[in-house]
């Protein structure tokens, strides 16, 4: 039987909080459909006439230090910088039900994303199809709405980045405020599953040993992959090799302490200390 410590709560507590969310998710994907149905006034990003994405330019785009800053938010929860993040505050976590809830949402949040991305074939703000729902979004509302459901540390300042990191997709005209919403909503539904499975997932995958081996291996990847990826990659890169770094040195400490310790008590008992 799991300990305390891997419970996210009673039974009872877990069904009344996956209804909630269901709830909540259904809401917010209606809602997104009614945005979506406004923003087809709006005019594509190519569009010289278009009230909202000039406001999107003059804000976001006409800058380029601004383009940086948010292209920089949006590759913070893609691709390499996202499973590096992953990494990091699975460390952080420790409880094997809480960290097989932080790898579960993302996956299953962003399988039904590309699925609903097939099906709802929206264009998105320059013409491409693909924009319903936001795939970057869904990354970041799946680490939102798993801190929240975990009550995780500094959760306001996390909530910050991850919202920036969702809006960004809006600013660099790659997707329409509606995507957002709805990334959200099935983020929400996915979380109101997963927080009712048992816990599946083997002991050794959230380890320090092994976080420590996949940090080391995911910081050796991005380093020998950096210097050909092109100017697009680059922040998300960066993000991953600042990642992993911190996710190495605090495994690496917890390893030694655990050392410390089980030195200790061996000296205890052999009555040297």
């Amino acid at each position: 039987m799991a300990d305390a410590s891997e419970q996210l709560g009673t039974d009872p507590q877990r069904h009344q909080l996956s209804t909630r969310l269901r709830v909540v998710g259904a809401v917010l994907i209606v809602v997104s459909l009614g945005l979506w149905a406004i923003e087809s006034g709006f005019g594509d990003a190519r569009s010289t006439t278009s009230k909202f994405w000039h406001y999107v330019r003059a804000v976001g785009w006409d800058l380029p230090e601004l383009i940086w800053f948010w292209e920089l938010a949006s590759q913070a929860v893609a691709r390499d910088a996202l499973i590096a993040l992953l990494a990091l505050v699975a460390l952080l976590l420790g409880s094997r039900r809480k960290i097989q809830l932080l790898f579960l949402v993302p996956i299953i949040s962003g399988i039904v994303v590309n699925l609903l991305k097939v099906i709802a074939c929206r264009a998105r703000p320059h013409g491409d199809i693909g924009s319903w729902p936001s795939g970057h979004a869904s990354s970041a509302f799946a680490l939102f709405v798993v801190a929240l459901v975990l009550k995780f540390r500094g959760f306001r300042l996390f909530a910050g980045f991850v919202v920036l990191a969702a809006w960004s997709r809006v600013m660099l005209e790659r997707h329409w405020p509606a995507d957002l919403v709805a990334s959200l909503g099935v983020v929400c539904v996915c979380t109101s599953y997963a927080i009712r499975l048992p816990v599946l997932m083997p002991r050794w995958v959230g380890s320090p040993r092994f976080l420590a081996f996949l940090a080391g291996i995911g910081w050796l990847r991005s380093a020998i992959v950096f210097p050909f990826e092109d100017e697009r990659s680059i922040p998300n890169l960066a993000w991953a090799l600042l990642l992993w770094s911190a996710t190495l040195l605090i495994a690496l400490q917890r390893i030694a302490d655990h050392e410390v310790r089980i030195a200790g008590r061996r000296l205890v008992q052999r009555g040297v200390v």
